[in-house]
């Protein structure tokens, strides 16, 4: 199966129902919130709580995106088998959340040094969550999914373009999903419209981002896998 025919039985899924449906869902939360910061019955603390709060949201929202996604993508390429989404999450979620905080640490610390440096680090990191999800070797406390992306996703690796543009289009994506304007998104019925086709266009995106990384994480392996026969074969 292609990564095309994967993604478009994706999209015609009711897996993407319910990516769309959570989008839109933190849009209106995030939405409330907003309304509540402008509201002038508000001091600055409680707008910095406000706004806090907000970000804790659009934080989970993205965790339990990441998870469903991973999931029922490695389900459709066979990198999850025999499992549910509650057992999957239980299994991955402490070396995910350890990982997570790793990566974006590092990906922090080259931000505030050069913002350069700290985008080749997250692109480079790009492939530590999906060895997380769906390598067997994470079993091996040895195993270092955040040293085995960066080996893969070396600088003059070619998939280094097309996760530069996903790097880059994810925050632009994010904002005009989540951010409407002066107005609140359910105050006019132009701006409720612009609000969900923000959404859906974050949900393709979204959908698309996590796809590509398990296609990515599925070629490393065919590609350590020819290394491996090669090396026996000079042998």
């Amino acid at each position: 199966m292609d990564f095309k025919q994967t993604y478009k039985e994706f999209l015609f899924s009711s897996h993407f129902a319910v990516v769309y449906l959570l989008t839109l869902t933190q849009a209106v939360i995030i939405g409330f919130f907003q309304v509540f910061i402008k509201s002038e019955t508000y001091n600055d603390q409680q707008a910095i709580r406000v706004a806090l709060i907000s970000f804790l949201v659009t934080m989970i929202f993205s965790a339990i995106l990441k998870a469903y996604c991973s999931f029922h993508m490695g389900k459709m390429l066979d990198l999850v088998k025999d499992e549910d989404l509650t057992k999957f999450a239980k299994r991955t979620f402490a070396d995910w959340a350890i990982t997570e905080i790793r990566a974006q640490v590092r990906v922090l610390i080259g931000l505030c040094l050069f913002i350069i440096p700290g985008i080749i680090e997250a692109l480079r990191l790009s492939l530590a969550i999906p060895y997380v999800f769906y390598d067997k070797r994470m079993k091996d406390k040895t195993f270092d999914p955040i040293h085995k992306s960066r080996e893969v996703l070396y600088l003059k690796n070619p998939v280094m373009i097309p996760l530069l543009l996903i790097v880059i289009l994810a925050p632009i994506l994010l904002f005009l999903a989540f951010q409407n304007g002066q107005k609140p998104f359910f105050e006019d019925q132009t701006s409720m419209i612009r609000a969900a086709i923000s959404a859906l266009a974050f949900a393709l995106f979204t959908s698309y981002t996590y796809l590509y990384f398990a296609f990515l994480y599925k070629e490393s392996l065919s590609k350590n896998l020819k290394e491996k026969v090669s090396d026996q074969g000079d042998s």
